[in-house]
């Protein structure tokens, strides 16, 4: 009977360890591939619809400026940095994406529009808070997903690893198009 007992104790143990070993070679197959992720990179596009109307924007809020020098400010930051100074051809990492995303709330946010346009007596900023208040709540969620370099999601239907680098891309680039569209708006309504 101990014989017996003991025999059924190793199947079970034997079971057990043969789950680890399964479970841990899963777990190094999907780090191998997260790790082949990081070093993804997505490219600037020129026919990108987004990216081309950006740049038509910040051309448009340019003319708008030369009438109105309290957009001169605003001007210069998306022209010295971010968004704009990208080329087609370019290749962004994820910390560049970071660093854009950072730009785009240190900068453009808080030193262009809270610094500059809010305290401007000529508009009418209770029209643009809520657009404002909605760019700063995605740049904050972008921020996060970065942070946590969350650049890849198991996809349970496909059953397969999806890249998020395009999307994060995408949502910052929405991010800069949407600033540019309001500032144009406020540079209509003077």
């Amino acid at each position: 009977m101990k014989a017996f007992l003991k025999e059924y104790l190793d199947i079970i143990i034997y079971t057990i360890c043969g789950i680890l070993i399964i479970f841990s070679s899963y777990n190094i197959i999907i780090n191998i591939k997260h790790a082949n992720y990081i070093n993804n990179k997505v490219t600037v596009s020129d026919i990108d619809n987004n990216f081309k109307k950006f740049k038509d924007n910040v051309i448009k809020i340019e003319n708008f400026a030369q009438d109105d020098k309290s957009f001169d400010t605003v001007l210069r930051l998306l022209k010295n940095d971010g968004i704009y100074k990208l080329l087609p051809g370019d290749k962004l990492g994820y910390t560049d994406l970071y660093h854009l995303n950072n730009y785009f709330i240190d900068s453009l946010i808080n030193n262009g529009y809270i610094s500059n346009l809010k305290i401007n007596e000529k508009i009418n900023n209770t029209i643009y808070e809520k657009y404002m208040n909605n760019l700063i709540y995605d740049a904050n969620y972008i921020t996060r997903e970065l942070e946590n370099n969350s650049n890849y999601q198991y996809d349970v239907f496909n059953n397969k690893i999806r890249d998020t680098i395009v999307e994060e891309y995408q949502m910052i680039l929405k991010n800069y198009l949407d600033f540019s569209y309001i500032i144009l708006e406020m540079c209509g309504n003077l």
